[in-house]
């Protein structure tokens, strides 16, 4: 019984299938060009009835003739797939016209017709995606990647919304698999050629690439292998490579870099060490004209884009972490590029997701000395390299910032309570040391960069600001850094004097007693409760050493039950929604992440 044309189900002995696939290829190659036996019409006329009716296309009705299934599944052995794709290669009967056919063929029989092609199937759904690996992978000849890389570079131009800030939903393919990274690592047997032409691809298509990388943060997961093969091959040719083609390496590499936390963090730190390494020591000539002037639409580009990703409502991020991961992003670019008039939006959009990350990374704290010292170095780096970019802002030269941006900047610091992350951040650090991390040298060392990094960011404030203005803004630290300091004393006072704890708790002491004294915060009173509380708000009236201690009844906050007022009307006001990041939003934020910081 013949199966009919469409069965899944392969009736036939497997072995005449690939003759019979060859035969379809032959056909089509004879009959003409691929698109016009798929787009030509047959039109089957019955004379009995005198009516014309649409039979489907030219190429449908040689399918039918040769009793071919739709789907290829039967073909997945390892016995004769190696036959049909060598009889892809080498048998059509028009030199070069082998991947034309090969689109249109492999496209027609797959499932569901998948677009035509199997490129465009294969890019808008998952449910071929093993099929096609299979596929691909006797695919030695790299027909498949070659066309499916053709594709992606066509889908990069034609799927980009027209603000340039992210995918458009009605143009080109959803791209599952390109936002996974299914490109190049899971096809075996992939060749240095192929690398650099899909790098060359990328390359002719930067702008494309790095747009459709800014609009979604689960398209740079997978290009971390990607990069990280193309970068093999680069160092294995170092010999032969061109100076101009390891300067496009790094610019590719550096645009990545922005978003490389969202990747695998080892292998970007290792990436872009390394092309960093090589700028240092000027192995790349040319680097300043390839980042020249002509690259500012692009960070302004990139940057744009992640102030939209972050302030979206409902957001979504890879993990807990992520948010703050991405503050340092548009800094680099701002002093990579020199373009700083974003400043103050960046700041308004990174601020409220840093306190998420504290707060989840304090949890980690609670499990185990090993994940509580990985937390707190995560702490560390996190926040130092932001101040590290809030520094270079405050301290860029006049002719790339102007007054109003640099006045913009300083006020959205202000507002976003800036200064309290840092507390919070030192305290944190100080509670795992004084309890159960051993101090090392690496902890020590980013722990007074930190600390130096805040007496910078202090000490360029109270160049603009008057002594009034820096005390109010750095007021919600005051109680952090005062526990930071209270505890570093313990770690300080019951310390053997011969033990590195205790080398690194009196340097540290010296460190926080300096940075007070930059603060203008004033020493604490002997007499004052050991858990003296400031008002939650840090606009409140009263003077900035006012502890709760003092007070009739605290007023406990209603979201995190750890934070205290002085009177309702702090309450009220640190409430109300037109406060710039009202501690309301805090606790929405720390509660749907299920941890509490305060």
């Amino acid at each position: 019984m013949r199966p009919e044309p469409g069965s899944d189900v392969y009736n036939l002995p497997l072995s005449v299938y690939p003759d019979r696939y060859m035969t379809l290829i032959r056909r089509m190659a004879l009959d003409g060009s691929a698109d016009e036996l798929i787009g030509e019409t047959v039109i089957r006329y019955d004379e009995d009835t005198d009516t014309a009716t649409l039979g489907g296309t030219c190429l449908e009705k040689i399918v039918a003739s040769l009793h071919l299934p739709y789907k290829v599944g039967g073909l997945e052995s390892d016995d004769h797939m190696p036959r049909v794709m060598k009889l892809l290669r080498e048998d059509a009967p028009v030199p070069d016209y082998h991947s034309n056919i090969f689109h249109w063929y492999f496209g027609f029989i797959s499932t569901n017709y998948f677009m035509i092609t199997i490129l465009a199937g294969v890019l808008s759904r998952l449910d071929m995606f093993q099929s096609f690996i299979r596929l691909a992978a006797y695919d030695s000849d790299k027909i498949i990647t070659r066309s499916l890389s053709e594709v992606v570079a066509h889908e990069l131009r034609s799927s980009m919304s027209p603000d340039g800030y992210g995918m458009d939903p009605s143009g080109g393919a959803t791209l599952p698999l390109y936002q996974r990274g299914v490109l190049l690592p899971e096809i075996g047997g992939i060749k240095p050629d192929d690398l650099e032409y899909v790098f060359g691809l990328i390359w002719s298509d930067r702008k494309g690439f790095v747009q459709l990388l800014s609009s979604n943060t689960f398209y740079a997961y997978g290009w971390s292998s990607v990069f990280c093969l193309i970068f093999k091959i680069f160092e294995k040719r170092k010999a032969s490579t061109t100076a101009e083609q390891w300067t496009q390496l790094w610019y590719l590499l550096y645009r990545y870099r922005l978003f490389a936390p969202l990747a695998d963090e080892t292998l970007a730190q290792v990436l872009c060490g390394e092309i960093e390494t090589r700028t240092r020591f000027r192995e790349f000539a040319g680097l300043g004209e390839i980042d020249g002037p002509a690259d500012e639409e692009d960070a302004r580009m990139v940057i744009r884009g992640y102030i939209k990703k972050m302030t979206r409502p409902g957001a979504e991020f890879p993990t807990q972490v992520t948010p703050v991961q991405l503050m340092r992003v548009p800094y680099e670019a701002m002093h990579h590029m020199r373009i700083y008039e974003l400043a103050a939006e960046c700041a308004q959009a990174t601020l409220p997701h840093t306190w998420v990350d504290i707060a989840v990374l304090n949890g980690r704290c609670a499990l185990n000395a090993k994940d509580a010292k990985n937390a707190v170095d995560g702490i560390h780096m996190h926040v130092c390299q932001v101040v590290t970019q809030f520094k270079e802002i405050l301290d860029v030269d006049a002719a790339y910032i102007t007054p109003e941006q640099r006045s913009r900047f300083l006020h959205a610091l202000e507002n976003g309570d800036f200064i309290a992350v840092i507390g919070r951040a030192l305290l944190a650090s100080a509670t795992c040391f004084a309890v159960k991390v051993k101090v090392d040298y690496g902890s020590a060392r980013v722990w007074r960069d930190m600390i130096a990094e805040i007496q910078f960011v202090a000490t360029a404030l109270k160049k603009i600001y008057p002594p009034d203005a820096v005390s109010r803004i750095f007021r919600p630290s005051l109680s952090d850094i005062r526990k930071t300091a209270r505890q570093n004393e313990l770690v300080y006072l019951l310390s053997e004097p011969a033990s590195h704890v205790y080398k690194f708790a009196r340097d540290s002491k010296t460190a926080l007693e300096e940075l007070m004294l930059g603060l203008g915060i004033q020493p604490e009173k002997p007499g004052h409760m050991m858990d003296a509380l400031q008002c939650a708000y840090n606009r409140c009236s009263a003077a900035h050493d006012a502890l709760a201690s003092t007070w009739g009844e605290p007023l406990v906050c209603e979201g995190c039950v750890s934070v205290a007022y002085c009177s309702r009307e702090c309450q009220i006001k640190d409430w109300k929604s037109g406060h710039p990041i009202p501690h309301r939003a805090t606790c929405r934020i720390l509660l749907e992440v299920g941890v509490r910081v305060c």
